[in-house]
């Protein structure tokens, strides 16, 4: 376990990275990290290369030479951009269906 600062809060603990097929919801792969390992080091661990197309949140851009180098018959999806101000669209990358709150 290790610890990361979030502007001025300490977080402690592990994140938990989850590879799910898009179209059966599927989970083909998990990777278990400390708090302090930035999402976007988990592309290659997550993906299995057989994948057409891949959908990761705005934690993962600039990832596309790994996706390439992984899945190379995967077209990128990731979120572009963040939403300033604005609330979110009310869609959810597949994974991260089956982990939302309310």
């Amino acid at each position: 376990m290790g610890s990361t600062k979030k502007g001025n809060q300490w977080h402690f603990g592990a994140k938990v990275h989850v590879g799910v097929d898009s179209q059966t919801k599927v989970i083909h792969s998990v990777s278990v990290t400390s708090a302090s390992v930035h999402d976007s080091q988990q592309t290659k661990e997550l993906l299995h290369g057989g994948e057409k197309r891949v959908y990761e949140d705005k934690a993962y851009v600039g990832q596309k030479e790994a996706i390439r180098e992984k899945a190379p018959q995967a077209r990128d999806f990731t979120e572009r951009r963040a939403s300033r101000g604005r609330r979110g669209s009310g869609r959810r990358i597949a994974g991260s269906r089956g982990f939302a709150r309310g």
